[in-house]
């Protein structure tokens, strides 16, 4: 019985990626593993336990109006299969070669820019200044990685509706680009899009979940080894540093690469329980849609002290969920009512993913890499999201416009 349960859990839900991940960052936060950690406080506590309540309550009442206007329940994975049919693929395979031709152009201009790639510049030729942050044209990179992830997802779409072979190798191969550039975030925004096109595309058992987990140990392992690079061998910010000393007999079995996910995971909650004993705000969308602004034009009209609005608990550690830019602008309660708004469109995204059409899956796959990535930063109204989930509509618009769709399951 617990098993079949377990089947039918739907994993790529909204809402229960973010009851997971915010209920066991909680949870690991109490464990103090780490000796910055501050503890929570009633205005954190109220935030976030109210976020959980209202996203899960909006769910309930999206399932009921469902069952109410569609009586018979359909499984995405199927819907899937019906509406795209070879001539689907076909249109879909030469969208997606163009969005790569389109990235592959503007990215080896970057590279001649920089004069090579930040893996190199810093591991092979010592350049530490040349880091991944130094690498790209401004605002131009960030909508070049919306068109990596897209293209990237594309060609793991058509694996799954193909099952050739030769689109899971493009998949492996174009995940070396994160590394090269020595960008943890872009790995983990790759990866976690991946994650959920497989979780859409694919029913899960306990053999595919032990995958799954060892890929995430996998990157996790990656994610120390690339962290433990950019600092260097002789530099005293080492994950290792940060072990409270309860757990210091264990330090010496714990890969770094744990650390520092322990760490990049609880510090955002230290920041907001600071933020919360500092709130100030300033009831404008200021910090809401700093996201949105283009980096070359937000450069000039907000300064490093609009970034946060509050002093950081741990400046090394500047994350602070994507609660930080709502409660600069909003405050505690208003913060909760654009949450809710916010909420109500994700579930708006989601419930137009599974009619099964390829670029709503797309599109849906940003927000789960927002939501998953919830915990660090507000990734829900940043460019990157926003063109990933135009380009999802860009595609749809063009494999199913005048086309027929077959919902009957």
């Amino acid at each position: 019985m617990g098993k079949k349960l377990f089947l039918k859990i739907n994993f790529s839900n909204p809402v229960l990626l973010y009851l997971l991940i915010w209920l066991t960052t909680l949870y690991i936060y109490k464990l103090e593993l780490t000796k910055n950690i501050k503890g929570l406080n009633e205005k954190t506590s109220i935030l976030i336990y109210s976020s959980c309540i209202i996203f899960l309550i909006l769910y309930l009442i999206l399932v009921l109006i469902r069952h109410e206007l569609k009586k018979n329940k359909f499984d995405i994975k199927i819907k899937i299969q019906n509406i795209n049919d070879d001539f689907v693929i076909l249109k879909f395979k030469k969208v997606i070669n163009l969005i790569f031709k389109i990235w592959l152009v503007f990215s080896v201009l970057e590279i001649l820019i920089f004069k090579g790639v930040p893996l190199i510049s810093v591991v092979l030729l010592r350049q530490t200044d040349l880091d991944y942050a130094k690498f790209g044209i401004p605002t131009v990179h960030g909508l070049l990685n919306a068109l990596y992830y897209t293209f990237l997802l594309g060609y793991f779409i058509l694996y799954n509706l193909t099952k050739k072979k030769e689109y899971l190798f493009f998949v492996f191969i174009f995940l070396l680009w994160p590394i090269l550039l020595m960008s943890r975030a872009s790995l983990l925004w790759a990866i976690s899009e991946i994650l959920c096109i497989y979780l859409l595309f694919n029913k899960i058992t306990f053999k595919k979940i032990t995958r799954i987990i060892l890929y995430i140990l996998l990157f996790i392992y990656l994610f120390g080894i690339l962290g433990d690079a950019r600092i260097g061998d002789e530099s005293t910010f080492k994950a290792s540093n940060f072990i409270n000393p309860k757990y210091e007999l264990y330090e010496k079995y714990i890969p770094s690469g744990f650390i520092w996910v322990y760490l990049y995971a609880t510090t955002p909650i230290n920041n907001l329980v600071s933020q919360t004993e500092q709130i100030n705000p300033s009831y404008n969308f200021r910090s809401t849609t700093e996201g949105l602004i283009p980096s070359f034009i937000r450069t000039k009209i907000y300064s490093e002290d609009d970034k946060y609005g509050f002093e950081l608990e741990d400046s090394a550690f500047n994350v602070s969920s994507y609660f930080t830019n709502y409660l600069n602008d909003f405050g505690i309660n208003g913060s909760i009512l654009f949450v809710s708004i916010l909420m109500i469109l994700i579930l708006l995204i989601y419930n137009n993913c599974t009619s099964g059409k390829i670029g709503s899956i797309i599109a849906y796959s940003a927000v789960f890499y927002a939501i998953l990535t919830s915990i660090f930063f507000n990734n829900f109204l940043s460019l990157v999201t926003v063109f990933q989930v135009i380009l999802g509509c860009y595609i749809n618009n063009f494999l199913y416009k005048n086309k027929k769709l077959n919902y009957n399951v």
